[in-house]
């Protein structure tokens, strides 16, 4: 045929283009949909899992909505230091269950969303300014947690918000050994490594997990495992935080008097591939590779790799969670009872946070903002290098993922337990910050709310055997070149306090007294 004149050779390209730019956006819409039915999909899943959470902690929350606010008066009218957790879980699966009836469970839509913060936004106000009172009258905040699911980031940000804890280094006039109950235990605190309680024996303990023969005698150390011993023996040290990276230690699941619980959680499979990639595993990949008897190869931890630390890549998170009996148990013998007793233990902790869940609903709060309203912390590092985001499941291939997977199956089960409670406790955070939003609230909680957040700039710098500091402990620094005092407590804890005695090898340091009048007093009055 003839060849097209130039005019009808641009009609047909622009024709083409436009046809293309058409298939492009049926395909993208196709997409987009797919998206959202698995968005919400999952929004469905993670609905009916709460529910049935609210069923086990919660009792009957179907009331009708006079019913429901009536209730909710009554659970705050009877708030006390041994029932606020219960109490909370009651007050949100509450409004959990009013947000989707009452409001249809639309709460991105904003008529809806105003009206049921108007709703609920003053119960849930009084709600925390009762559960700072409490907190505020507790002597130890105990940041327990599982390594790499960024511990190390807490206890920066416990330091930075007036936290003392212990740590046995590094000193050289000081031996690196552990203080006994009967020895007075100076008040020289340096940051160390972490804030572990190296005194109560808190220190990692992944040679130990899964090893029976080394679990210790009941009557061993018995200081170490009482709750209120432990907290008396922190206090007597000058301590008002304490890190433990091993198990958990309470009593019966019940509250501890005098302690704050706060613990940090990650996806379980992320983590225990974090930890195997840390203690090693990367650089010994081939090595957990055995040959079966058919000829194919199987990844197997126990084979050729890291034996010393493999109970701590063994459902890890139930372990220590649940106690001393599932910590010692052989690997491969974690069973469905060590899974409950966690998740008894989950439900009386203060403070719950858990890493990397996905916002769906417009219910989630920030972590700043759990962070600041749970335990009173109001100032961060920036840019800090968690170990949260450190090597993960998305680096591995299929034969050693699905392993992994096998080996967190009752970890699976008990994150999931411990997200849903996160989501109902969020929301509670949520609410009370949007209900703050309005200038007109004036409220104790809002007033802290709007407290500016301190942020200290800049990454610590990595550790060095030339600097005393290690990587932590350079808060004394930012305080001297910004020349503001250190906070009073740690975050809530302790801070009734109008003055505060300072370190005094910070106060030394920084050429100040030894005591402060303490910032935030307006709000502990």
């Amino acid at each position: 045929g003839l060849p097209m004149s130039p005019s009808r050779l641009a009609r047909a390209r622009v024709y083409a283009g436009l046809a293309a730019l058409a298939l492009s956006v049926v395909v993208l819409l196709h997409w987009l949909q797919g998206i959202e039915g698995r968005t919400a999909a999952q929004m469905g899943r993670n609905q009916a899992r709460i529910l049935r959470v609210c069923a086990q902690v919660a009792g009957d929350v179907q009331l009708p909505a006079e019913d429901a606010t009536a209730e909710a008066k009554r659970l705050l009218d009877t708030l006390a230091e041994h029932n606020h957790v219960a109490a909370r879980r009651r007050l949100s699966c509450l409004l959990y269950h009013q947000w989707l009836h009452a409001f249809g469970g639309v709460y991105a839509d904003s008529i809806k969303r105003h009206q049921y913060v108007a709703a609920v936004g003053p119960l849930v106000a009084a709600y925390f300014e009762s559960y700072i009172q409490i907190a505020q009258h507790k002597a130890v905040l105990l940041f327990h947690h599982i390594s790499k699911s960024g511990g190390t980031d807490n206890c920066d940000r416990a330091f930075l918000n007036g936290c003392k804890g212990w740590s046995i280094g590094p000193d050289p006039a000081r031996p690196r050994r552990i203080p006994m109950p009967a020895e007075p235990i100076p008040l020289y605190m340096k940051h160390g490594p972490n804030c572990n309680g190296y005194f109560l024996d808190d220190s990692v303990k992944w040679g130990e997990a899964a090893k029976p023969h080394m679990k210790p005698h009941p009557e061993a150390a018995n200081y170490r495992n009482d709750c209120i011993q432990r907290a008396q023996h922190a206090q007597n040290a000058g301590v008002n935080v304490l890190g433990s990276e091993n198990y958990l230690r309470l009593q019966n699941a019940s509250h501890c008097p005098g302690v704050l619980l706060w613990e940090t959680l990650r996806n379980p499979v992320d983590r225990v591939v974090s930890h195997w990639a840390y203690a090693g595993g990367t650089k010994m990949f081939g090595d957990c590779y055995r040959t079966k008897a058919d000829g194919s190869a199987a990844f197997d931890l126990t084979y050729g790799t890291m034996p010393d630390i493999v109970g701590a890549l063994d459902n890890y998170m139930v372990r220590s969670i649940a106690g001393v009996d599932a910590f010692y148990r052989p690997f491969g013998q974690v069973t469905q009872e060590d899974a409950q007793a966690a998740m008894r233990n989950l439900g009386v902790v203060d403070v719950l946070v858990v890493l990397g869940v996905d916002e769906e609903d417009g219910t989630l709060a920030s972590l700043d903002t759990m962070l600041r309203i749970g335990l009173g912390f109001n100032r961060r590092r920036e840019n800090f290098q968690s170990n949260s985001n450190s090597w993960g499941k998305s680096q591995l291939n299929a034969t050693a993922l699905d392993y992994f997977t096998r080996l967190s199956a009752w970890d699976i089960q008990v994150f999931e337990f411990a997200e849903s409670l996160y989501r109902l406790d969020s929301m509670m955070y949520r609410i009370v910050a949007e209900y703050c939003q309005s200038p007109r609230t004036e409220r104790k909680i809002c007033a802290i709310l709007r407290e500016a957040e301190d942020i200290v700039p800049g990454q610590p710098p990595e550790r060095s055997h030339d600097d005393p500091f290690h990587k932590f402990g350079k808060e004394s620094r930012v305080r001297e070149q910004a020349q503001t005092p250190f906070a009073c407590g740690c975050g809530w804890v302790g801070s009734t306090e109008t003055t505060s005695e300072i370190n005094p090898f910070y106060a030394a340091i920084m050429d100040i007294s030894d005591k402060q009048e303490c910032p935030r007093k307006r709000y502990f009055a």
